[in-house]
């Protein structure tokens, strides 16, 4: 567990008990609690009856510790890493798991592999994002941009002006 979500989760806690003992005191609405908390007045309500019943371990988030039900067992991430050692050391990951899918009936999505591959040290994270790095292309003297960028499409010029051959 992070520390920032234990600590949201003690301010929260503590936010609730401020929020519930105004509310008992009648200062405020639930429906006002519950935007004060960030949260609906319906949830605020199950907040409320899960802290009568049994007090701040009630309020503790359920989901916090847990383990993920879609997480890959170590054997399917070591199988997956395996597999682009071997055979497809240098793959494009695209390419990579668009083999992985075809061929070795991988289940899993193109995040997931590409997680496990950096993770594992098999990629570098920035050949998934970006472009093979080339120097800048120098203006000619007669270039009608100045800039020095080349541009993105290519300039045709004469096919469809005067005297050109496409009429």
């Amino acid at each position: 567990m992070r520390r920032n979500r234990a600590l949201t989760e003690a301010i929260r806690m503590e936010r609730f008990e401020e929020l519930y003992l105004a509310v008992g005191a009648g200062r405020l609405s639930c429906s006002d609690a519950a935007m004060i908390l960030g949260c609906s007045p319906r949830h605020f309500l199950r907040l409320r009856s899960r802290y009568d019943e049994d007090g701040f371990a009630g309020l503790r988030d359920r989901r916090v510790g847990q383990v993920s039900r879609q997480r890959a067992a170590d054997a399917e991430v070591e199988e997956l890493t395996q597999l682009y050692r071997d055979r497809y050391a240098g793959f494009n990951m695209r390419h990579f798991h668009e083999l992985a899918r075809r061929d070795h009936s991988l289940r899993r999505g193109y995040t997931w592999t590409r997680l496990a591959l950096l993770s594992a040290g098999l990629v570098r994270p920035e050949a998934w994002w970006n472009a093979p790095s080339q120097a800048p292309a120098q203006a000619d003297a007669g270039d009608d941009d100045p800039s020095g960028r080349e541009h993105a499409l290519p300039v045709w010029r004469g096919l469809c002006g005067p005297g050109g051959d496409a009429r």
